[in-house]
């Protein structure tokens, strides 16, 4: 007897276990990809997806099997298969009480769990309550109440309103418990005998594993002008080097020849010495880009809430969707190049795909794989666990995808590009991570944020040995991605656009290793923060030439605009760069410490702005910081010349240009500005932005 009721434990174990795999695939698969749009939607790894299956299997195998000798003693097979249905419960339990700590939302679900688990344990002391309350612990209802439950209360798809989410929370648990009951009296368990009860989870097993490989994260894609796209119209192509400093280009005079294919672009195009960036963070920079405004104007920045750029705007993309081009773009930062920060505007096709990988990212803390993927990681090396956006020769990959799908095959195209490899965590693919020396295999992502914590708070100095480990990381990320750019390029040449097309390549912002006691970015407008390349190939032109005055990236869109021959709108504050002798002005750049920066770091509590007159720049903040340098002889900003007893005259005229150019701004009527999502923060999480 012992024996036949281990092998109905283990039956009811396999079973009860595979329906909560059934659930989870569900909940994280199927009812997600339902109830989002298909952009935003990122589908949990297949290999992951069947690894947990297997596991299950084997658990509720094993841990069936078990309930079936201990308590198979007295015979009773209700009492075996009550234990056997109880072990993934208490295990799913287990596993939110331990990841909901200090989460208060989640309590109550886990109370529910309690609850069940007491309703089926107490069907092993008696017949009368197993008949009675069966419905109450059947696995099928079990988990789709607790997982659906879950989700109801973490996604709040139908308000975020507190009665609104009670009363669908108990409508939700009224109408699981209803069916549940309902489905016992009319298809009763006892009808199956114990090999074929698995019949339907296993089929279920079969079809949710089906399903995964359809469910899959799609571009965003707006209705397309293509019909009346003008295939004679200027293709143009700009490139977001994101997190690239120029001073570690060999293309701006680095030691590190880490970029030759953007030095041979540089022969035969307009290379800008002194390109500034509007920001110092990839939101407010981009905002720039788009709209020829600065940070201040369009309030797309580092703020309490950090608002999108709101739909006021007319973008590049809406300009030249209007003006019949096909706009597309393919982007490496899914966290603020994602949909919700409002870059996507006027763009047909916007790709913003996240990677999927087994062990990268994270799962909703009422999933039991979140514990097992937290387990698997502690054997798994850093770098696959660090990678979280996609890299260069992916979005390669897409970006040829597309420009061989599109209309006219890329011409009378808009298409914007972004590149994150040299972003933090700083993981060039081989033989890139070995191609400059001070690597440590041992930097992982931990190590960095406690290190980046330390240093911007001001309780220590990066060592010179961490120093060396980020930069020859970071240079040979700059290295991996000119050699990806050069293979577009080369794709571009054969395919006869290079020569017709308007090339842009430029970065958001720099990155600081340690400099003045700062690291990465988002943290000061000093030049290894906001001097970026800017490399601008004309069409049908294969002639170079440099530029050494102060140009600001705002100038970006009026270029594009005056190539193309669209007239730029009004108010935009850049100016159209294609001029054989463009007057030098007053440049500027912005940094706004994120709000999180603002709690933990209080140096960071100021805005700080710069202006650049020639090879003068002034630096002042909020909090009183007033510096002026002199970038031809000191390009490091080392001497401050007003400490030096230098021209405070010519500081204080630049102060009062400021002043003025920041009464001039335009105060804009912008919507009001929501609060992040939980999803969005995830994802700004994943990518470093968000502790």
């Amino acid at each position: 007897m012992s024996k036949s009721m281990m092998r109905l434990g283990a039956i009811e174990g396999i079973r009860s276990w595979l329906i909560y795999w059934i659930a989870e695939c569900g909940v994280l698969s199927a009812l997600i990809w339902l109830t989002q749009p298909g952009h935003l939607y990122v589908p949990p790894h297949w290999g992951f997806s069947v690894a947990l299956l297997v596991l299950y299997t084997a658990a509720g195998a094993i841990l069936g099997g078990l309930a079936g000798w201990i308590f198979g003693r007295a015979a009773e097979p209700e009492r075996v298969r009550a234990a056997a249905v109880v072990t993934p419960l208490l295990a799913w339990v287990s596993s939110v009480a331990l990841h909901s700590l200090g989460r208060t939302s989640l309590w109550p679900v886990i109370g529910l769990a309690v609850w069940l688990s007491g309703a089926a344990l107490s069907s092993v002391w008696g017949k009368a309550w197993a008949s009675r309350f069966r419905f109450t612990w059947d696995p099928w209802m079990a988990w789709i109440l607790l997982l659906g439950g879950a989700w109801l209360r973490e996604s709040a798809p139908f308000g975020s309103g507190r009665l609104i989410k009670i009363a669908t929370f108990a409508a939700f648990v009224a109408g699981v418990l209803a069916i549940s009951y309902w489905v016992r009296r009319i298809w009763p368990l006892t009808a199956y005998g114990q090999v074929r009860i698995l019949l339907r989870p296993a089929l279920g097993a079969a079809c949710a594993l089906a399903l995964t490989f359809f469910f899959a994260q799609r571009p965003r894609l707006a209705e397309a002008a293509a019909a009346r796209q003008n295939s004679g119209s200027t293709p143009v192509i700009l490139i977001s080097l994101d997190t690239v400093r120029a001073d570690h280009m060999s293309v701006y005079g680095y030691e590190r020849r880490n970029t030759p294919n953007l030095e041979k672009l540089a022969a035969e195009a307009e290379v800008y010495t002194r390109a500034v960036a509007a920001g110092d963070m990839t939101l407010s920079t981009h905002g720039s880009l788009f709209t020829g405004l600065f940070p201040s104007a369009h309030h797309a920045h580092y703020a309490e809430e950090t608002p999108p750029l709101a739909a006021d705007f007319q973008t590049l993309a809406e300009t030249l969707r209007d003006k019949g081009y096909f706009t597309a773009a393919v982007v490496s930062n899914f966290g603020f190049l994602g949909y919700q920060f409002g870059l996507d505007q006027g763009f047909a096709h916007y790709d913003a795909s996240e990677p999927v990988t087994p062990l990268a990212g994270g799962f909703p803390p009422y999933s039991l794989r979140t514990a097992l993927r937290e387990f698997a990681a502690r054997f798994a090396h850093h770098s696959i666990l660090d990678i979280s956006y996609r890299n260069a020769a992916q979005i390669n990959r897409a970006v040829l995808k597309l420009l061989d799908a599109s209309p006219n095959h890329g011409h009378g195209t808009f298409l914007f590009i972004n590149y994150m490899d040299a972003h933090w965590p700083y993981m060039p693919p081989p033989p890139f991570d070995k191609l400059y020396p001070g690597k440590d295999d041992s930097f992982s992502t931990a190590r960095f944020i406690a290190l980046r914590d330390e240093v911007n708070s001001g309780r220590r100095l990066s060592t010179e040995s961490e120093r060396a480990h980020l930069i020859s990381q970071y240079d040979g990320g700059i290295a991996y991605l000119d050699s990806e750019v050069g293979k577009l390029l080369d794709y571009l040449k054969q395919t006869g656009i290079y020569d017709k097309s308007l090339i842009i390549v430029t970065s958001d912002h720099g990155e600081a290793f340690g400099e003045r006691g700062l690291l990465e970015h988002g943290v000061s407008v000093y030049q290894d923060q906001v001097w970026v390349p800017l490399i601008v190939k004309y069409p049908n032109r294969r002639q170079k030439r440099v530029i050494e005055y102060p140009v600001s990236l705002v100038d970006v869109m009026p270029t594009v605009l005056d190539v193309v021959g669209v007239p730029i709108p009004a108010g935009v504050q850049g100016v159209s760069l294609r001029a054989e002798s463009p007057q030098p002005r007053r440049v500027f750049a912005e940094s706004f410490a994120y709000a999180e920066y603002m709690k933990l770091y209080p140096r960071f509590r100021r805005v700080e702005r710069a202006t650049y007159a020639g090879p003068r720049k002034l630096v002042i903040s909020t909090a009183g910081k007033r510096e002026f340098y002199d970038l031809q002889t000191d390009p490091g900003e080392r001497r401050n010349i007003l400490q030096l007893g230098g021209n405070a005259a010519e500081a204080r005229g630049l102060e009062s240009d400021l002043a003025q150019w920041l009464k001039k701004i335009p105060r804009q009527k912008l919507g009001k500005t929501q609060k992040l999502d939980n999803a969005t923060l995830e994802r700004l999480k994943s990518l470093g932005y968000v502790q």
